[in-house]
């Protein structure tokens, strides 16, 4: 049996609340993508990501857009039976307020690590 298994993990914000810039957000991007093929090659976990789903619907540049975005992908989480936060690049804000969520709800939480990418000058 899979766990329904929410993926946290930076997006459009650095740890210190600050925007990213353009290759930052690439960046997140593709640490998402590994973040969500490293649950899926897990064997037991079927992944969610609302942060991969929502871009292009919504503009997480616009605070409006960003708590929706957020709010719908707790929504979802409500189903989770599993919470992995990827870390390698830090725990920002929003990943916080969500594990305040998902906490609440009891739902397992797991860390996990797949190795940052390095930032270039």
């Amino acid at each position: 049996m899979k766990l329904r298994t929410v993926i946290e993990s930076p997006f459009g914000r650095n740890v210190d609340g600050s925007k990213c810039t353009p290759e930052q957000y690439a960046r997140n991007v593709r640490y998402l993508n590994r973040a969500l093929l490293d649950s899926i090659r897990r064997g037991d976990e079927a992944p969610y990501a609302s942060h991969r789903f929502y871009p292009g619907l919504l503009d997480d540049t616009n605070q409006t857009d960003r708590e929706l975005g957020m709010a719908c992908g707790l929504v979802w989480s409500e189903a989770a039976q599993r919470v992995a936060v990827y870390q390698d690049h830090g725990i920002t804000e929003g990943m916080q307020k969500a594990l305040v969520q998902h906490r609440e709800r009891g739902i397992e939480i797991v860390y996990r690590s797949i190795g940052a990418e390095l930032e270039l000058p």
